[in-house]
């Protein structure tokens, strides 16, 4: 089945990883899988570089959508 949203847009800044949930689906799974103190910043949460995959694969794994962003790195 086809889905309005994709469920989590992730923007990749090369060390921190700020996950945005975008779907009620997203949120709960939020809610229901990221430590309760984790770091917020507006409406999404802020991940360390050495999280990330397993976080990304634990998304895949309850079937939500992931787009991802990468921030350029000025030189």
């Amino acid at each position: 089945m086809a889905r309005d949203k994709v469920d989590f847009r992730i923007v990749d800044y090369g060390t921190i990883f700020l996950l945005y949930p975008n779907t009620r689906r997203a949120r709960r799974w939020v809610e229901e899988n990221l430590p309760e103190d984790h770091v917020r910043f507006a409406d999404a949460s802020l991940v360390g570089l050495r999280f990330i995959d397993e976080i990304t694969d634990g998304m895949r794994a309850a079937d939500l959508d992931i787009e991802f962003d990468r921030v350029p790195i000025a030189s």
